[in-house]
């Protein structure tokens, strides 16, 4: 089975959410229906200091069929009924700025990244990330542990192997 996933970002003109979930730097919703698990579950702030003013959220599993052949401006108006829904106390921007991944489309990607199966640990990515007899090193967003599939982890993992080797 293929694993199925995309991510969108959003960025707003200010922090509408920042009242109601206060300094926490994710938040998420039970969905109404099975069918719409994975359909932006979970919403990440990924700027804490709050300039950029950027939520990302990832639609996976069965939810991807839901927007794989819709149009970008559907699928964020399709998170902001979510996030509207979230904050209906806040007055609720729209986003000045968007990105959707369209990894099914991408011949070199095809939906792939790190993940720890059912009753696996974090351990997994530790593993990984071993060297080999300090001579082969290992670095990617699969060997960071505290910042799986994501562009972070991937540079993280870069500047510890590099200081690894630097050591030498």
């Amino acid at each position: 089975m293929k694993t199925k996933c995309y991510k969108i970002a959003l960025q707003f003109p200010y922090k509408f959410w920042e009242k109601k979930i206060q300094r926490a730097d994710f938040f998420g919703h039970i969905p109404p229906s099975p069918n719409k698990r994975g359909l932006f579950g979970v919403f990440y702030d990924m700027d804490l200091q709050g300039e950029q003013c950027v939520l990302m959220s990832v639609i996976s599993g069965d939810a991807v069929a839901v927007i794989r052949n819709m149009q970008e401006q559907h699928v964020v108006e399709l998170c902001m009924s979510i996030l509207r829904e979230l904050f209906k106390e806040e007055e609720v921007p729209d986003p000045i700025r968007y990105f959707v991944t369209h990894w099914t489309k991408d011949p070199w990607t095809q939906m792939a990244y790190s993940f720890i199966k059912t009753g696996g640990s974090g351990e997994a990515y530790d593993i990984i990330a071993e060297d080999i007899q300090g001579k082969v090193f290992f670095a990617g967003e699969a060997t960071n542990r505290h910042f799986p599939q994501t562009v972070t982890g991937a540079y993280l993992s870069g500047v510890r192997e590099a200081s690894k080797i630097a050591a030498l």
